[in-house]
């Protein structure tokens, strides 16, 4: 079996396959916000956007970090990415486009992250679990992501981990509710 045949069922394998290295970690489940009274007193836009932001925590938990061999040249890995997408399609581009070391992936996260915090403040809620959220704010190395671009990639891993880790404490935060 060719590897572009495995193309719509394994996008890691197919990746591996072109001299990538895979690592993927474990992400607890989701929690829910819905039935914390602190939370039922925000605007339903609010609500869903704190929601939608701790599924993005766990999401990126989730998702691969995908390593590759070109170091710093960018230019050489935009051209292997559009030679991986022409030849593989759009299921390759959905799974590179996880990949926890990419700038856009972080710099979503850490938005929302921030918008969220901007919520809790404006509707004034200071509970345990909004509390808990602000300090893993704190957490997010913001002088690195400064600069993220010019880190080696142990620089950029060292980032990674740490809002791993972030990502954990988000999850963490609140009780599971069933």
């Amino acid at each position: 079996m060719s590897l572009e045949s495995t193309a719509y069922s394994n996008p890691s394998r197919i990746l591996e396959g072109e001299g990538c290295r895979i690592l993927k970690t474990y992400a607890p489940p989701a929690p829910s916000l819905y039935a914390l009274n602190q939370y039922k007193r925000l605007r339903p836009s609010d609500r869903q956007f704190i929601e939608r932001f701790v599924q993005q925590a766990h999401d990126y938990l989730e998702s691969p970090t995908i390593l590759d061999n070109f170091g710093p040249n960018h230019n050489e890995r935009r051209q292997w990415r559009r030679f991986i997408l022409d030849k593989y399609g759009p299921e390759v581009r959905e799974y590179l486009g996880q990949n926890k070391l990419r700038a856009n992936t972080i710099t979503m996260f850490v938005m929302s992250f921030e918008m969220s915090i901007d919520i809790l403040n404006r509707a004034k809620i200071h509970s345990p679990e909004a509390n808990r959220l602000r300090s893993l704010y704190a957490q997010i190395p913001q002088a690195d992501l400064m600069q993220y671009s010019n880190l080696s990639r142990v620089g950029k891993m060292r980032v990674v981990r740490k809002l791993e880790e972030v990502c954990r404490g988000v999850l963490n935060a609140f009780p599971t509710i069933n």
